[in-house]
């Protein structure tokens, strides 16, 4: 009766031990097929990536290896990440020969010094906002390691675009939440951002080691990106909706009796002109919010980003960019005595922290011709910018490679 009974215990949970079986081979078939994740080893509580993480990633490798460079890291919105241009036409394209160029011709008078390999990093996304921006440079800041190399140098351009202190982008203040453990643990300004209240407490703790801890030496746990890249392309929830939409959409145009459009080859430079764009389109994006109300959000998290900037800027050089926009689609909008104030009240705050502003949004020199619409740039205005950035940038870069040329 007892050896039943113990016959039994074993037939019940054989199945348990199977799974178990097949859990430790495909464990094991990781192991030996893909190389460790380091993106999610660095942030295992967002295992299928959070902004940009893949190029903040390669960055903190390219650093460690030795090589002496120049490290520019573009953080901010879609006009940096030069979202709507084709390869070859990015800002960071155009940007890595133009400084290259000016370091250059900087050196040529000293027949032994040779300029530093220039690398341009772009950790933007596009509706970055000012609370995206000001966790973006907290985290790249806690990324690095604590000693600066000491033949390379590492600059930053935080972009700031006017049209996210508008009325129209109150909600969301943080387009990216995946963030928030970078803000500052204040919950009145979780509250604000709509966010959960920060975690703390034993719990709290107690938790991140132990999911740092597993995805670090568990490969099942830890390579769930690279299995979503190869199988779905991508996250399993945006691949997921993203192949259900298109095909429904496929569907509905089968049962229509339509056939499937042929993609497009219109020209991507086209300017706004080509596009029938008007000013009407874009009014709402420049009702700027009073700096004085409660709901303006983004300047209140500007104010930090300054802050923040001005703490860091002798680890980590910060040139604050706000970007270009477009002057004859927008007209009076950007003469209005809101906006006029909202310009001077960024450079105000930027100066009180000693950070560097490059203000660009009504500088006449980006024509009409350089917009695809009211802000993104053609490889025209992408070049022009590489140059604005280039000049300004390079007063950042002088001084301590200067310093370090007369220690040597």
């Amino acid at each position: 009766m007892r050896c039943g009974c113990l016959l039994r215990a074993v037939r019940l949970k054989r199945p348990l031990g199977f799974a178990l079986l097949w859990l430790l081979l495909l464990e094991v078939t990781l192991r030996l097929t893909l190389p460790a994740d380091p993106r999610t080893i660095s942030d295992p509580a967002h295992p299928y990536g959070c902004f940009a993480d893949q190029t903040l990633t390669e960055l903190v490798a390219a650093r460690a290896d030795g090589t002496a460079a120049v490290d520019v890291v573009l953080i901010g919105d879609s006009v940096l990440a030069s979202v709507e241009n084709p390869v070859g036409s990015k800002l960071a394209e155009l940007l890595q020969p133009a400084l290259t160029e000016r370091l250059l011709a900087k050196s040529a008078p000293d027949a032994k010094a040779t300029p530093p390999k220039v690398r341009v990093w772009t950790v933007a996304a596009g509706g970055a906002h000012a609370a995206d921006v000001l966790a973006a440079l907290t985290r790249l800041q806690h990324s690095l390691p604590p000693e600066p190399r000491p033949l390379s140098k590492l600059v930053v351009v935080a972009s700031s675009n006017v049209i996210f202190f508008s009325k129209r982008h109150r909600v969301p203040a943080m387009t990216y939440p995946c963030l928030a453990g970078w803000l500052p643990a204040d919950p009145a300004l979780h509250r604000q951002l709509g966010l959960p209240p920060p975690s703390t407490g034993p719990w709290s703790t107690t938790e991140q080691f132990l999911q740092k801890h597993l995805t670090r030496h568990v490969y099942l746990l830890q390579q769930r990106r690279h299995l979503a890249e190869r199988w779905l392309g991508g996250p399993p929830r945006e691949a997921l909706r993203e192949g259900f939409v298109s095909g429904v959409r496929g569907l509905l145009q089968r049962l229509k009796g339509q056939r499937p459009q042929p993609s497009t080859t219109e020209d991507p430079d086209r300017p706004w002109s080509a596009r029938g764009y008007t000013q009407a389109q874009f009014a709402a994006s420049y009702d700027v919010v009073p700096l004085d109300s409660p709901e303006a959000t983004n300047f209140q998290l500007t104010q930090r980003l300054a802050q923040q900037a001005g703490q860091i800027q002798g680890q980590i050089p910060t040139l604050v960019l706000v970007s270009p926009q477009n002057q004859a689609l927008l007209g009076a909008l950007l003469q209005t005595p809101s906006y006029q104030q909202l310009t001077s009240a960024l450079h105000s705050t930027f100066a009180a922290h000693s950070v560097p502003l490059l203000q660009l949004d009504r500088d006449s020199a980006f024509l009409s011709s350089m917009f695809l619409d009211q802000d993104h740039l053609t490889r025209a205005g992408n070049q022009l910018l590489a140059t604005r950035l280039a000049e300004a940038l390079l007063p950042l870069l002088l001084a301590p490679l200067s310093e370090r040329d007369a220690a040597d």
